[in-house]
């Protein structure tokens, strides 16, 4: 938890590229309902989720999930805090799963996920898992047609979706 706080802070900026700092605590005081939008990107982190982990348990070596944490400008107390938390032989695929959420939760919303993740297995010189992953991201229509595709059926006036129907 305190790496993603401290992740977060890090990495907050203005529109001047300047770094926030805030010295207040936001509360959420009233609850509100999700909207369809929300729901649709609740439901994508959870499908990008379930892809980090398949990644993180048969694709990456050993030391792969620290040079993905070095290429995200993770420091090496981050790292050690990560890694201290399992130990074993096979803990590494722990270390990377929890690293991978932790550079999810952090990244911002106007970038993909996806695309993020491709660049950076390219860089630790994994091209052809950021293919398989690519591929996978590709193939699987809801990740896809959700986030960057309309899914209404514009012969059938109730699921017109509001971009659809303006004309």
């Amino acid at each position: 938890m305190l790496i993603k706080a401290e992740r977060e802070q890090f990495f907050k900026l203005d529109s001047n590229n300047q770094p926030i700092q805030s010295t207040t605590i936001e509360k959420q005081t009233s609850y509100e309902l999700p909207t369809e939008y929300e729901n649709q990107e609740i439901a994508r982190l959870g499908h990008i989720r379930k892809m980090l982990y398949h990644l993180s348990r048969h694709y990456l070596e050993s030391n792969d999930w620290k040079k993905l944490a070095r290429f995200w400008n993770f420091t090496e107390e981050q790292i050690k805090a990560i890694e201290h938390q399992y130990t074993g032989k096979t803990s590494y695929k722990d270390h990377a799963y929890r690293m991978l959420l932790i550079w999810l939760h952090g990244l911002s919303s106007n970038k993909d996920p996806m695309n993020e993740l491709y660049d950076a297995l390219i860089y630790i010189n994994k091209s052809d898992v950021a293919e398989k992953m690519k591929k996978k991201s590709e193939e699987d229509s809801f990740y896809h047609y959700s986030r960057y595709k309309c899914r209404c059926l514009p012969g059938i006036p109730s699921t017109v979706c509001h971009y659809c129907s303006i004309t």
